[in-house]
């Protein structure tokens, strides 16, 4: 409801752009984004279930896995939206995204010599209530732990989620719901996959643990149309795109911890390296950041080392 502002600036889609008719206004329109809080926001409601099950088989000591199907059915759902479909929504007559748009007449140029008016616009990117929404999937979890003499075992872990669903309806009379999973674009993406991995190797002193982490490859956009030639004609729906693919992520991260007996206390150094292997963000044809900043690590190769001791 109240939160903090963050700020970022771009470009958006004009919803009413006709070529050769410069009575609907330039392409795009140049924007300074404002992520705020909504006071007008109402309490979402869900209806949720799940069904799950756990398996430690007897012939394989040390193995344990677990598998969930979940489905959460939100009404009146809490969401943010991006700046350009926030324009869309507007532009379809729905007046509280239109209060979320004002013009910086400051930064506005003005038409002059037959060019158009370019309108630089204030865009509060903020929460907002959905009619519904409509999430699935099936959550996986499977551990090993095998000793290796004594007191140090190998232990393996991974978990993973399966989206089968998630859609938006927005109550928009000719607006298609559309299942935006598998799609990686933007910073609201559904992935088809989410998964982590973990290989442990942990003595009475020492540990080490490698872990990968990442998402599968999937769509820029769930409502784009890839095509190259006899393509249907854009809309702000269903707009069209020669390639419409961008690749999954996968990062490597390494931690190492050893204990050692300072001065009659217990000391722990540790050294960890994030993205260990330097791989790249996840880029997307946008202006701005230009990635995807939910699964991405954007910082690339990280070093901490450091120590812990008990007083």
């Amino acid at each position: 409801l109240y939160q903090a502002g963050t700020a970022n600036s771009d470009s958006v889609r004009n919803p009413k752009y006709t070529a050769g008719n410069p009575a609907n206004g330039i392409e795009r329109f140049p924007y300074s984004g404002l992520t705020t809080g909504n006071a007008a926001l109402k309490p979402e409601k869900a209806d949720s279930w799940n069904i799950g099950a756990v398996f430690t088989p007897r012939f394989v000591p040390g193995f344990t896995m677990s598998v969930d199907y979940f489905r959460i059915d939100l009404k009146d759902a809490i969401d943010t939206i991006t700046a350009q479909e926030i324009v869309n929504r507007c532009d379809e007559g729905r007046l509280d995204y239109c209060a979320a748009i004002t013009e910086d007449p400051t930064r506005t140029i003005p038409a002059t010599g037959g060019l158009p008016k370019v309108p630089y616009w204030i865009i509060r990117n903020q929460p907002f209530n959905f009619a519904k929404k409509l999430v699935r999937g099936i959550d996986f979890d499977a551990a090993y732990r095998l000793p290796v003499g004594g007191e140090s075992a190998i232990t393996l872990k991974g978990t993973a989620t399966r989206y089968i669903e998630n859609v938006s309806d927005t109550g928009i009379p000719g607006v298609t719901p559309v299942n935006t999973v598998g799609a990686n674009g933007g910073q609201f993406s559904t992935p088809t996959w989410i998964f982590r991995g973990s290989l442990n190797y942990e003595t009475p002193r020492f540990s080490g643990t490698v872990t990968g982490r990442g998402v599968s490859a999937g769509k820029y956009l769930a409502n784009a149309i890839e095509c190259a030639s006899n393509c249907p004609a854009s809309t702000l729906q269903f707009p069209t795109y020669d390639n419409n693919r961008v690749s999954g992520l996968f990062y490597v991260d390494l931690n190492l911890s050893h204990k050692v007996k300072l001065g009659g206390t217990e000391t722990q150094f540790f050294f960890n390296v994030t993205n260990l292997f330097d791989r790249a963000p996840l880029l997307l044809p946008e202006t701005g950041l230009a990635a995807n900043s939910t699964y991405s690590d954007l910082l690339g190769r990280q070093f901490r080392a450091g120590f812990r001791f008990k007083l």
